[in-house]
């Protein structure tokens, strides 16, 4: 796939996935909001780490500047 993920949006990416994780060990009591603030973590680092979103591929967005 081609990469559609700017440098800023990286660096958002990677906190917002940072957030999620922490609130989503720190929250009490368990539930499935945790569950769900660790998937979309996950889903957050491996974006930003891959360069690639398909929901921004769906959607026709493209963040990153052109070479």
């Amino acid at each position: 796939m081609k990469r559609n993920i700017g440098v800023l949006d990286k660096g958002i990416r990677f906190f917002a996935g940072t957030v999620c994780v922490l609130v989503g060990f720190t929250r009490e009591p368990r539930s499935a909001v945790n569950a769900f603030l660790l998937i979309l973590a996950a889903y957050l680092f491996l974006t930003a780490f891959s360069g690639v979103c398909s929901i921004y591929s769906a959607l026709g967005i493209n963040t990153r500047k052109k070479e």
